[in-house]
């Protein structure tokens, strides 16, 4: 749905200043997992980028502190994607599946006003049934086809 992320993630990754090489270098294979998978849970994007668990974990902690991925929780997992552009998600309650969205806001919009704190950025997720998921608890093979 958003395109555009991992441009925009490597554009954010090359203009941070005095980031070590090695770093920039473990964190483009991420950004690579990310691209490849969509919305993923950390252990699925590591399998991909062939990185030591702790280089990658460390790495993925500061893509996130970066604001370069984002994380939405599903059941126990964190599935991560890209942050930019803004965005907010929909999962599968059968399947787990997470896509980007674009929601619409309300007139008022989102406001949000705790005391002592200053808020930085919101995210909305919605839940549903994914098309693959809902043909086959309609009785379809899963990837059938149809609406």
């Amino acid at each position: 749905m958003c395109s555009g992320g991992f441009e925009i993630a490597l554009q954010r990754l090359h203009a941070s200043p005095d980031l070590p090489p090695r770093f920039v270098e473990e964190a483009r294979r991420i950004l690579e997992a990310v691209a490849h998978y969509g919305h993923a849970p950390a252990a699925t994007l590591w399998r991909f980028t062939g990185l030591s668990s702790r280089n990658f974990y460390a790495a993925l902690w500061k893509l996130t502190q970066m604001g370069i991925l984002a994380g939405v929780a599903v059941e126990r997992k964190v599935h991560f994607g890209f942050a930019d552009p803004p965005h907010d998600h929909l999962v599968c309650v059968s399947c787990g599946r997470v896509v980007d969205v674009l929601c619409s806001e309300t007139p008022r919009g989102l406001e949000v006003e705790v005391p002592g704190w200053t808020v930085l950025r919101s995210a909305t997720v919605v839940y549903g049934v994914c098309p693959d998921c809902r043909r086959f608890l309609n009785g379809s093979s899963p990837g059938a086809g149809g609406p």
